[in-house]
């Protein structure tokens, strides 16, 4: 989907499969900057908004205080879409004009080094299947984050080993990013998905794999290594992917998990 050859570290992306954990996902690298002593941007509609919001205040975070001074601002999905529209097609090379200026502005105010960024845009272009649109945009992202002390998170919310999926475009997505995180049930997914990759392909060539992988260049990730090991191999071995994934499904289905993995 996209074409970054070098991605950022500071380029991250998070998965999750229903807008709760996904709402969760973005509170977490909100709070995180925040303690940092960082400023943050989200481009968001209300619904999320409120969801991330509700995270937030769930995590002890006075989120009404940030507002006010200014480290937290919110700006709104469509009208954001809009402003960078031209003859109502989205235009990727606006993406600086109209968010730069906030940016800085946050940063100037709040004399922060560091802006952390979460756009929404580009989940909700997904979501329309405009995937050329989003490849453009997040290139154009890339090349701002070479020249900008900003940390972006995009969070899409899909299922990277969704069969449905074509597991190239997925693939390609992940690439664009120096950071993956999957925010769903990550411990006891990735337990899951260990556990039938080894019931499927042997621990021999599991280890074979992981020296593959390590080969291969894929982004790090503190949650969500294993969906994107399965989801590798679905790109190069589909049809022991999808043995490995019926696996998994009933392993999680079964609950043959270690009980403090399960009780997560």
């Amino acid at each position: 989907v996209t074409h970054i050859p070098f991605p950022l570290d500071t380029h991250w992306l998070a998965i999750a499969r229903d807008d709760g954990f996904l709402a969760a996902a973005v509170a977490e690298f909100v709070r995180d900057g925040l303690e940092r002593r960082e400023a943050a941007v989200l481009v968001a509609s209300a619904r999320r908004w409120r969801l991330i919001r509700a995270e937030l205040e769930a995590l002890g975070d006075d989120v009404s205080t940030a507002m006010d001074d200014g480290k937290l601002v919110i700006l709104d999905t469509t009208a954001t879409l809009g402003r960078m529209s031209i003859g109502g097609q989205v235009e990727p090379s606006r993406l600086a004009t109209e968010l730069l200026p906030v940016i800085d502005r946050v940063r100037a105010a709040n004399d922060a080094a560091q802006v952390r960024v979460y756009s929404e845009f580009l989940d909700a272009l997904w979501s329309r299947r405009s995937f050329d649109l989003v490849a453009q945009l997040e290139n154009a992202w890339h090349e701002l984050l070479k020249v900008e002390s900003i940390t972006l998170l995009c969070a899409y919310n899909l299922d990277p080993l969704d069969e449905r999926k074509d597991p190239s475009q997925l693939m390609g997505l992940c690439r664009a990013h120096g950071h993956v995180h999957a925010a769903q049930d990550s411990a006891r997914r990735g337990e899951a998905i260990r556990r039938a990759m080894d019931d499927v392909l042997g621990i021999r060539e599991v280890g074979r794999l992981q020296m593959v992988l390590a080969a291969a260049g894929l982004p790090s990730g503190d949650k969500g290594t294993a969906e994107l090991t399965l989801l590798w191999l679905r790109t190069q071995v589909p049809h022991l992917a999808h043995r490995v994934l019926i696996q998994t499904c009933r392993l999680l289905e079964e609950g043959q998990m270690p009980l403090a993995v399960a009780a997560t």
